[in-house]
């Protein structure tokens, strides 16, 4: 950084801006079409989380990645080793329509590998080097050891700044533990409580020694309060302390040039009158903006969302708002149907949409492939999360292991005796026709009692409806 302000407000803005690498600008020419375009054409500069591959789908946009450049943390890589849910920043050219694009380089950094110090076993969530790391539906987890991730862990974590937290959208367990002067552990942030004599800092909660350091990059010689920076450590933690081998100025993310292509994804930190900061970028809505499965009460503190458009005077005026949450629902069963040159996929007799915003990855085994919607195949056993704003849309579809019986999971639409609706999906509790697959309800409750509860039903689907083995009743 060769720009420096002193105190708090350096450290808050450069926050800000370490925070928007969840989603950034697309540079280019061209400005909002009314009606939910992005018109003009021109270089593209994108930043997001990778949702689908079939090319690579960044921001809703779908880039030929053929001839790109791929960068791992810094490394030379290809193609096949991005993975859904890692947070990049896409360079190339974008068309017209803003729907599709060419990148020439695709760059992902992780935003830690550290020891895991502990679990929440109630939401998943971990404290890594005085880190906060929060999981959600949307977290793609790829662990090659196990489904648990536990203390004493290596993990690498990409996501975006949520507050006082890390909102990981990429979680990998990298070793089962750390070994000094082998295992390389990294962390990514704003420098704070810098002391100069004492040659340490703090980045959140974790103190840096960095007095065995190389340093690089940094205006003045040395890391300032309010700097974004990388530290490398093959030492670990010693009494507390991350000793550090090296610490790297990174750049900050400012906004795009007005007129420049923009997108941006992550969760509205605060709202106010006309938009929404989100991700440390501040967007502004107008009658212009037209929004995607959801509305514009929808901007709310906390709410994930998608945002295209254009950049004006540091700011991007949406074309599009995507609401990007997952819905009640949750279905584990196998592909009935599918159309890819459509994007729908069938399951439990009900068709879903797949776009570009569709989160689709592949669990078959601990590498995390890939998964093009084209590779899909019918009998294939899928997770899927339907879309909080429209439930005919899916938020999120994993491919998993094969299993005999079907999950459902979801609020009660109606209820009766031997008979429940969940999700539009018919629940048959008792004897079917063909006199086999009792049920039970779970604490005796009777089927007419459930309507609006949340259900977990297993079962098997006979084509028409889940004969179902348990009806388990969700706090």
């Amino acid at each position: 950084m060769t720009h420096r302000t002193s105190g708090s407000l350096a450290i808050a803005l450069a926050t800000a801006a370490l925070a928007a690498s969840c989603g950034g600008g697309i540079g280019g020419s061209g400005s909002p079409m009314a009606g939910g375009g992005i018109g003009g054409s021109g270089s593209a500069d994108a930043k997001g989380t990778i949702t689908r591959f079939g090319s690579v789908f960044v921001g809703g946009i779908e880039f030929d990645a053929g001839e790109a450049e791929v960068r791992i943390n810094g490394a030379a890589a290809a193609e096949s080793d991005l993975r859904a849910g890692m947070p990049v920043r896409v360079a190339g050219s974008v068309d017209p329509a803003g729907l599709t694009g060419t990148a020439s380089r695709i760059e992902y950094r992780s935003r830690l590998v550290g020891v895991v110090e502990s679990v929440d076993a109630a939401d998943g969530s971990l404290r890594v080097l005085g880190q906060a790391v929060l999981r959600d539906a949307f977290t793609a987890l790829y662990d090659p050891a196990s489904e648990k991730i536990e203390a004493g862990n290596v993990v690498e974590v990409g996501g975006c700044d949520d507050g006082d937290a890390i909102r990981a959208t990429y979680l990998r367990r990298r070793h089962p533990v750390f070994v000094p002067g082998t295992t390389v552990l990294e962390l990514s942030g704003v420098v704070r409580d810098l002391n100069a004599a004492g040659r340490t800092f703090r980045i959140g909660d974790q103190m840096v020694d960095f007095a065995g350091a190389a340093l690089a990059g940094f205006a003045g010689g040395l890391p300032l309060d309010g700097d974004a920076c990388r530290v490398g450590s093959s030492s670990g933690l010693v009494a507390g302390a991350l000793v550090a081998d090296r610490v790297t100025a990174e750049p900050a993310d400012g906004p795009g040039a007005d007129g420049a292509w923009g997108a941006v994804e992550g969760v509205v930190s605060e709202a106010f009158p006309g938009g929404a900061s989100v991700a440390g970028t501040a967007v502004r809505t107008g009658l212009a903006t037209s929004y995607e499965a959801g509305g514009e009460s929808g901007l709310v503190p906390g709410t994930r969302l998608a945002v295209r458009g254009a950049w004006r005077g540091g700011a991007l005026e949406a074309s599009v708002v995507r609401f990007m949450a997952a819905g009640p629902l949750r279905i584990v069963a196998d592909v009935e149907a599918l159309d890819a040159a459509a994007g729908t996929v069938t399951v439990l007799g009900k068709a879903f949409r797949v776009d570009a915003w569709t989160r689709l990855r592949d669990d078959l085994d601990e590498s995390g492939r890939p998964l093009p919607l084209a590779d899909l195949l019918v009998k294939d056993r899928v997770e899927l999360r339907p879309s909080a704003g429209d439930g005919a849309l899916a938020a999120q579809m994993v491919r998993t292991s094969p299993f005999e019986t079907v999950l459902l999971e979801g609020p009660v639409d109606s209820a009766e005796v031997g008979l429940l609706r969940v999700g539009g999906v018919e629940v048959r509790v008792g004897v079917d026709g063909r006199g086999v697959g009792v049920g039970r309800i779970d604490g005796g409750a009777p089927e007419s009692g459930l309507a609006g509860a949340t259900v977990s039903v297993v079962g098997r689907w006979n084509g028409q409806a889940i004969v179902a083995d348990t009806v388990t009743v969700l706090p």
